[in-house]
């Protein structure tokens, strides 16, 4: 039996009857609904838009597993966190940690596209190659049998980015798949981002959480546990107030240059400003209670140095030179007495210049005797660090 319905959505009534001749011997009804019509098969070609993140890398946004200690797969990629030795500032105990990633080790990148074949072709196999910056960095082979006419499959190909003299920033690429026995080639452009630190200060892969950098030439900036944005030149801006502006990811994100034209400042939630001189290190962060935090650079563009204040014009409470900071913390910061009250700041450098009449200190802590009252006596940092940093405290009588 066939009838013809109403459009789509539409809702009638079917009356079945059953006769002989012109009696009626049986009859029955049933509400129908018409349906959609089936959707036409998907036009074949290549689909990278949907399957990549473009020139914006979140890698807080990323699948994480948990692993071993410390460890955990992130988008797929191995995640390491190591603490360094804790200083201690307003009497917490602060860890800088660093943060590997075995893709950032060989600045590996890899780009997926969903390949659509023809209804009806006869595909021997399917062919694909990655082009970035119109240079060939990867192809691959797929055989007839993983395919099927008109059907849908994901594909992916990936590269080490100093293997390809490819360096580290946004790169525009083109994906090319032939499919074999056809002589149909189907092409899909796109952006990807490459976060090489093969060649990290800190060893191959590995980063300090935190620690930012930008190109204000190119408007690349990569964060510290290697998200990366691309920033773009606000149409009007005018030097010495140019602003770039990045894609919003979960809030709007900005640079700005400052009126002295020689730093940068990247605005984040919560009051908290990162601060960029013109060679787009990261030379300070400040937070929403005007807590600053400063790094220093050698002459080869290097962090050296970490200095962290308690406020804009206070005076630097910690200051230590990245060999010994990553063997040991630097002695005497944030002193407090057992009440939690400040007994005096000091700043490490004058108390490395002071008599030794003034101090009396020796490389194992105060020479006084312990127990008496106004005595200093040492205290051991907590085990997280494994290393051995001393903050004194007056023992009260």
């Amino acid at each position: 039996m066939s009838f013809t319905s109403g459009a789509p959505t539409t809702t009638g009534l079917v009356v079945l009857q059953a006769k002989v001749g012109t009696t009626v011997l049986d009859d029955g009804n049933l509400n129908v609904t018409a349906g959609l019509a089936a959707p036409p098969p998907p036009a074949p070609g290549v689909d990278v838009a949907s399957a990549n993140p473009g020139a914006v890398l979140a890698r807080g946004q990323c699948l994480t597993i948990a692993l071993a200690s410390a460890s955990a797969s992130e988008c797929g990629d191995l995640r390491i966190v190591h603490p360094l030795p804790s200083v201690r500032t307003m009497n917490r105990w602060r860890s800088p940690t660093l943060v590997y990633s075995s893709a950032q080790a060989i600045g590996w990148t890899s780009v997926a596209a969903n390949v659509t074949l023809p209804a009806g072709s006869g595909v021997t196999s399917v062919n694909a190659s990655l082009k970035v910056d119109n240079v060939t960095v990867a192809s691959g082979t797929w055989g007839s049998g993983q395919w099927s006419p008109g059907a849908t499959r994901r594909i992916a190909l990936g590269f080490s980015g100093p293997a390809q003299n490819v360096a580290t920033g946004v790169h525009d690429y083109i994906f090319e798949a032939d499919t074999g026995g056809t002589g149909q080639t189907m092409t899909a452009t796109g952006q990807l981002v490459i976060v090489d630190r093969s060649t990290s200060y800190f060893g191959a892969g590995w980063w300090l959480a935190g620690l930012e950098q930008w190109n204000q030439n190119t408007g690349v900036w990569i964060g510290g546990d290697g998200s990366a944005r691309l920033y773009t030149l606000r149409p009007g801006s005018v030097a010495p107030n140019r602003v770039w502006g990045a894609p919003s990811v979960t809030y709007p994100d900005t640079i700005r240059e400052t009126t002295s034209g020689t730093e940068f400042v990247r605005q984040m939630p919560d009051s908290v400003w990162v601060y960029f001189d013109t060679q787009g290190h990261h030379v300070r962060t400040r937070n929403s209670k005007g807590h600053i935090t400063t790094f220093a650079y050698d002459g080869a563009g290097r962090r050296s140095r970490l200095f962290a204040r308690l406020r804009s014009e206070s005076q630097t409470v910690a200051a230590q030179d990245l060999a010994s900071f990553l063997r040991r913390a630097a002695g005497d910061v944030g002193h407090r007495d057992l009440d939690g009250h400040r007994d005096r700041d000091v700043d490490v450098r004058a108390r490395a210049n002071a008599r030794p009449r003034d101090r009396r200190l020796s490389e194992h802590g105060p020479r006084r005797d312990i127990g008496r009252p106004g005595a200093w006596a040492p205290r051991r940092q907590p085990r997280a660090s494994q290393q051995l940093s001393r903050s004194f405290e007056r023992v009260s009588s």
